[in-house]
């Protein structure tokens, strides 16, 4: 089992591309991102062909189906997770109970279970740990921070809808807050930025904020 501090500034200097799953990302070729230091979050390796990634997950059993994907260099979950999400998924049977080769980091959480849309990373953050919060993606972008970004590019974080689409396509339905996901987005980037002094940006597919004749709905 490893530890997170083996993960530390790996790539120092970098601009590592951090995913969600919106629907954003059904207009980009996976190909793009071969030569790209690239950070998953949740389900999103399964819809989108990543040759190499780090993984964060919030549920124990994606990262063990991930733990199957050559492309997985390492994943990142949480000690309390998705048993009450997910019941009827397998879960992992807890730390050192898993023969995963070295590629599964437990982030240990000293401030217990998420707080939800009480999320603030100005309150729940720390910067020796990876943060829980509202959405899984901050999770992502505090990771590739640790792993020494001085850029991040964030793909599929629409904090709305496509054409009435809001996660890419046949990724599972969830909640979508996109008001509350847009503040706590805004929120985290400016934590980040403060504590570890990297910049984050947001990838647009289109060629400009036209969206090339396709409707975006957001907060």
């Amino acid at each position: 089992m490893r530890r997170l501090d083996t993960l530390k500034d790996k790539h120092p200097g970098s601009t590592i591309w951090v995913f969600g799953s919106g629907s954003s990302v059904g207009y980009l070729s996976p190909r793009f991102f071969d030569d790209k230091i690239c950070v998953a979050t949740n389900l999103i390796a399964n819809h989108f062909d990543l040759r190499s990634y780090y993984l964060f997950s919030q549920y124990h059993y994606n990262v063990l189906e991930n733990l199957e994907k050559p492309g997985m260099l390492a994943a990142v979950t949480h000690d309390v997770c998705s048993s009450q999400w997910h019941p009827n998924k397998a879960n992992l049977p807890g730390p050192g109970c898993v023969k995963d080769d070295g590629q599964v980091i437990y982030n240990y959480l000293s401030d217990g279970a998420p707080k939800g849309d009480r999320f603030d990373p100005y309150k729940h953050a720390r910067t020796d740990e990876i943060v829980f919060g509202s959405s899984s993606i901050h999770g992502s972008m505090h990771l590739a921070a640790w792993l020494g970004a001085s850029n991040i590019v964030l793909v599929g974080a629409d904090c709305g809808t496509i054409d009435g689409d809001g996660r890419v396509k046949d990724y599972p339905s969830g909640h979508a807050p996109w008001a509350l996901y847009n503040q706590h987005l805004l929120r985290m980037k400016q934590w980040l930025k403060e504590n570890y002094s990297v910049e984050v940006y947001s990838l647009n597919p289109f060629v400009n904020f036209n969206l090339e004749g396709h409707t975006f709905q957001g907060v």
